[in-house]
């Protein structure tokens, strides 16, 4: 017999909670992992080309979505888009080159204020 009324019992048959044995009945695991549908872009003509990684048939897969991704940029996209396409092909960022500062010379115009005399000279850009 069990120590408390309505135990489990531990293995002799008599199921405080089900009445079938063990520990008793028990309704069914929340704790279920629910499989995850794969991403699905909301763009019709690359609907099914996403880029996972992880598992090794994702290769093959990487290689397949990157091209069309990239084919569907040269298509419909402006300039910008076909800069993010290259950028796609190669696998380096796009960048944009920055011009050089231009030079800064002393403003020849400037008078010296006598009332600040540690004041800085002001700079302009030659040009």
């Amino acid at each position: 017999m069990s120590a408390r009324p309505g135990a489990a019992g531990r293995g002799r048959g008599e199921g405080g909670r089900g009445g079938r044995g063990g520990r008793g009945g028990r309704g069914s695991s929340n704790n279920v992992r629910k499989k995850k549908k794969g991403y699905v872009s909301t763009i019709e003509a690359i609907k099914h080309d996403v880029i996972e990684s992880g598992k090794p048939e994702h290769a093959a897969l990487f290689e397949k979505s990157k091209k069309n991704i990239t084919e569907y940029l040269r298509r419909k996209g402006d300039s910008e888009a076909i800069i993010v396409a290259e950028g796609l092909e190669t696998m380096i960022a796009p960048t944009t080159v920055c011009p050089p500062m231009p030079a800064r010379i002393p403003d020849p115009n400037h008078v010296p204020d006598p009332a600040n005399a540690g004041a800085p000279i002001p700079l302009i850009e030659r040009g």
